[in-house]
């Protein structure tokens, strides 16, 4: 799958930044979120036409796969000012086949982010994933320029995302940057200087400063120097530190209460005791063959289920009920007597001789 991404990175005016180090306001992506407020990556404006930027915690997509023909772009507020800088991008382009747009930057979709670094280095160098597309030391670029990323989509569009950009920056030039730096010495000599019984500290200075063998030697024996004085108010203090924490400790154990020797080795006896009958306990589980105590068990189980089933219960059941036809045979041959005796009695009455008065 091949697709056609528009990618222009754009120079244009300065920031100020250390030697080697990233420039914090011409870079993001590298210590983290993007946007800490959700809605704007500091030090960069963000556009767009025909679609609303949308601004993730790890990227932000300049361009969408709806609608079509969308536009956006990223450009830094600052200026970089550094004579060698070195710039990478990490992006990621996504979509149909074949996009197509205003192509700048052609590149296989790999689905995953690509970086893109460039590089102003003793010449121009191009590196896309770290394998090298274009250098010649006969290109340079001026400086204070700024950074600026543009992304440009047709009718087959592709979303294309942006996820870290880092500026790395070369040495400082101009009155500025030699400025800002002496306040910075200035800044750590008077916080080393707040420092209990610390020695003083050499200023630094320049390299153009040293032009014979002689300074130089005197200005490294002096910082030498300087640093075995450092060293040797480390180890004061040090050994002040450890005297009071041997104090610190003393007190503390003066502060604990005495506790008798007898109670520790009683403490001792019954945890050497509760360890004795857990060995024992494990041992006795672990060494028993309880094969038929099982065999048992489940002869058992099985003898109280199959006592429970809905035809033994029938059984017991029946067995259990009252006679219900002997006690009826019992009634009727009741009925049936008196029934006999009362038509005997009836007989004998009639046939027996009338007495008249």
């Amino acid at each position: 799958m091949i697709v056609r991404s528009a990618l222009a990175i754009g120079l244009s005016l300065l920031t100020t930044t250390t030697a080697q180090g990233v420039i914090e306001g011409s870079s993001f992506g590298h210590a983290g979120n993007l946007a800490p407020d959700g809605q704007k990556i500091p030090g960069w404006l963000l556009s767009t036409t025909e679609h609303d930027p949308r601004i993730l915690s790890d990227r932000v997509s300049l361009t969408t796969i709806y609608p079509a023909n969308t536009k956006g772009a990223l450009w830094a507020e600052s200026n970089i000012n550094a004579d060698q800088w070195t710039a990478e991008l990490e992006f990621r382009a996504s979509g149909g086949d074949f996009g197509t747009g205003n192509v700048q930057l052609c590149y296989r979709n790999l689905g995953r982010p690509s970086k893109l670094r460039v590089s102003n280095r003793n010449g121009l160098s191009v590196h896309v994933d770290d394998k090298l597309c274009f250098s010649s030391e006969q290109i340079t670029i001026p400086s204070n320029y700024r950074f600026g990323i543009t992304a440009v989509t047709a009718e087959n569009p592709d979303i294309i995302e942006v996820f870290k950009f880092t500026a790395l920056g070369g040495a400082i030039y101009g009155a500025d940057g030699q400025q800002q730096q002496r306040e910075q010495r200035t800044e750590q000599h008077h916080s080393q200087g707040s420092l209990p019984n610390a020695p003083e500290a050499l200023p630094d200075r320049s390299a153009d400063e040293i032009n014979s063998n002689d300074a130089q030697f005197a200005d490294l024996h002096n910082r030498l120097q300087s640093l075995q004085h450092q060293l040797a108010e480390i180890h004061t203090q040090f050994g002040v530190l450890s005297s009071k924490l041997d104090e610190k400790t003393g007190d503390i154990t003066r502060r604990l209460p005495n506790i008798p020797d007898h109670a520790v080795n009683d403490l001792n006896t019954r945890v050497i005791n509760i360890e004795r009958i857990a060995l024992q306990i494990q041992r006795d589980v672990e060494g028993r063959d309880y094969k038929q105590h099982f065999s048992e068990l489940n002869e058992a189980m099985a003898n109280v289920r199959g006592g429970l089933s809905p035809e033994s219960l029938g059984k017991i059941v029946t067995a259990s009920a009252p006679r219900m036809g002997l006690f009826l045979f019992a009634v009727i041959a009741v009925q049936v007597v008196l029934a006999g005796a009362y038509v005997l009695y009836k007989r004998r009455r009639a046939n027996a001789p009338k007495k008249y008065l």
